[in-house]
């Protein structure tokens, strides 16, 4: 009889103790695959919401190639349509110095940072133009963003009535 008492007692401590272990345990592994799919859940959504470049401006890549080729044949198809708006006073963003600003084509072309030949003549950009595109441009940015490398609190700064020469100027000062 005490045998069997000490049998049921020490069942009854077994099942116990299997009772109060189960849910408890999760291996390590287990543990890392999961962290490790959140993970990359997150980099699809934000790949796929935001676009894949905001990757390169986070691991300090400046504009990746791709998009300077994407800008040169956007800019080769303006100057050969004589798409001078396009051309002139669209501005596109890339990335120096894991610093944003924002460029046209003649000003892409001026700094060497696309090249592309062209069968027709280069398109000539007023000045003028070019710095009211500018200031409507730099509407609701912040007063250092730069366009042509040149602070938009310049172009928000412009007379509506300005002419050749102090567009000139505003296009020159980097500052």
């Amino acid at each position: 009889m005490i045998k069997e008492m000490r049998k049921r007692a020490l069942f009854e401590k077994e099942t116990s103790e299997r009772k109060n272990k189960r849910g408890q345990e999760m291996s390590i592994s287990t543990l890392l695959l999961l962290v490790l799919g959140v993970i990359v859940l997150v980099v699809i959504v934000i790949g796929f919401t935001q676009g894949w470049n905001y990757f390169a401006g986070i691991f300090g890549g400046d504009t990746l190639p791709g998009d300077y080729e994407k800008i040169a044949q956007s800019c080769k198809l303006s100057q050969d349509s004589g798409l001078i708006t396009s051309y002139c006073t669209e501005f596109k963003q890339i990335t120096i110095n894991k610093a944003k600003e924002y460029a046209n084509c003649a000003n892409f072309k001026e700094r060497g940072l696309i090249s592309f030949v062209s069968e027709t003549q280069a398109i000539a950009c007023n000045p003028v133009s070019l710095v009211k595109s500018a200031k409507t441009f730099c509407i609701g940015k912040n007063d250092d963003v730069r366009v042509n490398k040149v602070r938009c609190l310049n172009f928000k700064n412009a007379d509506d009535t300005i002419d050749n020469a102090g567009a000139e100027d505003i296009l020159s000062n980097f500052t």
